[in-house]
């Protein structure tokens, strides 16, 4: 775990401010890769992050019943490709949310499918999920704030493929 550290509060991953290392990592005990669900782990960190207006935490979903509604609209944010290089600054996309079937169904060469443990999002446009924003969030407004409804997981390859969704692991299954 020494060797990897988060980034708190910036917008650039090539700062040296912000980052914190991790203490301890806690894979889920059924995780055997992406493609098989379970994709979720929760890292302890060194030290405390430091809050401050553009560090706050994210709420979390309040019950395994909380899901989030076919066409919502969400944000997945990450420093992944973008189709032709790895951006050195923080990246985001609004993308609205599918169902499970859908989703499935249009990446229906992978096994196994998507499951109950998942959240389908994106293909309304080229913007998405890509390789190296695995482990990024995917957060929807409740109203009154941000929630982090998923994590981002797995996806078609190549990224960002008009009607194509990209998987989130749905963080109110676990």
């Amino acid at each position: 775990p020494s060797r990897f550290k988060i980034l708190a509060g910036q917008n650039y991953n090539n700062v040296v401010s912000g980052r914190v290392g991790v203490n301890a990592i806690r894979v889920h005990n059924s995780y055997y890769n992406a493609l098989y669900g379970n994709d979720i782990a929760i890292m302890k960190l060194s030290t405390p992050v430091k809050l401050n207006k553009y560090t706050q935490p994210i709420k979390l979903p309040t019950s395994k019943s909380d899901t989030v509604p076919v066409g919502t609209k969400c944000y997945v944010s990450g420093w992944g490709s973008t189709g032709s290089y790895n951006p050195s600054n923080l990246r985001h996309a609004a993308i609205t949310t599918v169902s499970n079937s859908l989703c499935a169904q249009k990446l229906s060469k992978y096994r196994p499918r998507v499951g109950a443990y998942n959240i389908c999002a994106g293909g309304q446009s080229r913007k998405n999920a890509c390789f190296g924003d695995s482990g990024g969030p995917f957060v929807c407004s409740n109203g009154s704030g941000y929630v982090l409804r998923g994590l981002v997981s797995w996806g078609n390859n190549p990224c960002g493929v008009v009607g194509v969704p990209s998987v989130y692991t749905r963080v109110s299954y676990f």
